[in-house]
């Protein structure tokens, strides 16, 4: 298994259900640091070499409309391939509280808005250039219960 798929859609998503609490204040304090850690120890989990750094990365907090909290992770856009994602979006209700993992996922020279929850994947179609993502994640939290 490539180490980059195994942390976007295993990884993130275990820790995420894990402690939705402790993994969002930790993504919030350490951003792009705790990635290089997560993929550190999934490398050496793998026997691999840890093929990124902190450079590779990005993450942005984002308040949206007074109701919604985002945690926006960049991820490297080097080697991308399917189904790697550009985005991996935490999603937190106006509480803060009910966490959501969201990607924006390459497939096939489109990209996909997807969510991974427990040991599901749920696609919910194709993301346009010109859509507002975090609107998207709004309207298809408000709309299921994935």
């Amino acid at each position: 298994m490539d180490i980059r798929y195994y942390v976007e859609h295993v990884v993130l998503p275990s820790l995420l259900e894990q402690s939705p609490k402790d993994f969002v204040n930790a993504l919030g304090q350490r951003k792009e640091e705790l990635l290089v850690d997560i993929y550190a120890q999934a490398a050496e989990n793998m026997k691999q070499e840890n093929p990124y750094k902190k450079e590779d990365f990005h993450v942005d907090l984002v308040k949206y409309q007074e109701e919604w909290f985002f945690q926006i992770i960049k991820m490297p856009e080097k080697d991308i391939k399917s189904p790697f994602c550009h985005f991996v979006i935490v999603s937190l209700d106006k509480n803060q509280d009910n966490a959501r993992l969201f990607m924006l996922e390459h497939q096939d020279g489109a990209i996909l808005i997807c969510e991974w929850n427990k040991t599901r994947h749920y696609a919910y179609g194709k993301f346009q250039k010109d859509d507002d993502i975090l609107k998207r994640i709004i309207d298809i939290r408000l709309s299921t219960r994935a």
